[in-house]
């Protein structure tokens, strides 16, 4: 079964186009979040966020189907912080002012082949990134000792987006005789450049920074059986590895 978007038109019922969904596995994301998140922003100041999505397909004889597809971010950010106190490092006599402005640029590739209507086998590539942002200011007097202790004279105004490369391989099966379907795929997150809360024990304040590297890998599979009508058996089995590769 494919998941699709259909348009017709409305005097006549003609078919004017047919948008598939892609297949395989769906990204994993917290419970409060959806698929389709919402632009980033920032609490009264501003963001700009502008894309361009393309996708090409293939369809070969003898049921091999290609995919490609290409994202290209611009994302700027201006933002103003008006701090004043004793924990925020006394009076700020002029606004802080933050930028950050980057292009990110994200691929798509994606191979499937079914033999037969019953069986698919697929493999995908993709790159994501989560946007950056900036930093509210960080007072380098009271905060002089445990900057040093990370190597900076002073904490970083801004942060890069993080990168993140999705390898995914997997098959699904029908058997309708049987009433059974089975899915199967391994995948590999490989992610660089994490956006990382730092806290300056002494001093308390904090700052993101973009720290360390991480692997993600496993497997799942899943059985669902329908041995009588009315009645639906599924089971499934999964497996994950998630490590930071380097120390931060």
């Amino acid at each position: 079964q494919r998941v699709s978007m259909l348009l017709f038109r409305r005097w006549d019922g003609m078919k004017l186009w047919e948008l598939f969904a892609p297949e395989g596995r769906v990204a994993r994301q917290h419970q409060k979040n959806g698929h389709a998140s919402a632009t980033p922003s920032t609490d009264g100041q501003r963001i700009y966020l502008y894309a361009g999505i393309g996708e090409l397909n293939w369809q070969f004889p003898d049921g091999l189907e290609a995919a490609a597809g290409l994202r290209v971010a611009r994302s700027e950010l201006d933002l103003r912080v008006l701090s004043e106190g004793p924990y925020a490092g006394g009076a700020l006599t002029e606004p802080a002012d933050r930028t950050q402005r980057e292009a990110p640029v994200t691929p798509r590739l994606g191979l499937s082949y079914r033999p037969s209507p019953h069986r698919l086998f697929y493999v995908s590539v993709g790159k994501g990134f989560r946007v950056g942002g900036a930093n509210p200011p960080v007072p380098t007097a009271s905060c002089a000792d445990d900057l040093a202790t990370f190597g900076l004279a002073e904490a970083p105004l801004a942060y890069d987006s993080d990168r993140l490369w999705n390898y995914e391989a997997g098959l699904k099966a029908s058997l309708p005789r049987h009433g059974l379907d089975l899915a199967v795929s391994a995948f590999r997150i490989d992610w660089g450049g994490i956006q990382q809360p730092v806290t300056l024990p002494n001093c308390g304040f904090s700052y993101v920074d973009n720290l360390g590297t991480a692997r993600n890998r496993g497997f799942e599979a899943e059985l669902v059986a329908n041995p009588l009508p009315g009645l639906r058996v599924q089971a499934g089995l999964g497996f994950v590895d998630a490590r930071f590769r380097t120390t931060i």
